[in-house]
């Protein structure tokens, strides 16, 4: 009977385990790129714009909850529309060159969740130089 109801125990034990694991998974994305160099770009001149390709390569739909960046003069668009399996969302960082001079490297920090409760941080970068 003992042994009976330890395993009974370590099967349920397993069985939670199992169940917490799957739902602290990390959602599992890639990016085509994610560090884009402007090159020199008049201060006077139209904001400028990229785009960044992320795939959900994980088998669950992935959100991308923030898109914080490190200062005013750039900003992203993103959907707010979960990504599902093997599928792409683009990510437009826009930079405004206006009042910035020299080198410029900034980031836009994603904060990217799945089904579970972990999320994950991925930085994309941009680069170039400003001038008069």
């Amino acid at each position: 009977m003992k042994s009976t109801v330890r395993h009974i125990f370590a099967a349920l034990m397993l069985a939670i385990a199992g169940v917490l694991g799957a739902s602290g998974a990390k959602p599992e994305v890639k990016f085509d790129n994610t560090v884009f160099d402007f090159g020199t770009v008049r201060q006077s001149a139209a904001p400028v714009q990229t785009e960044f390709v992320m795939t959900n390569t994980g088998a669950e739909p992935v959100a991308i909850l923030s898109a914080s960046t490190t200062c005013g003069c750039s900003r992203a668009e993103y959907s707010k529309e979960p990504v599902k399996p093997g599928k792409s969302v683009k990510i437009k960082v826009k930079f405004n060159p206006a009042g910035q001079h020299g080198e410029i490297n900034r980031e836009v920090k994603l904060r990217i969740k799945g089904s579970g409760k972990k999320s994950i941080r991925v930085p994309l970068k941009i680069r170039g130089v400003v001038v008069p």
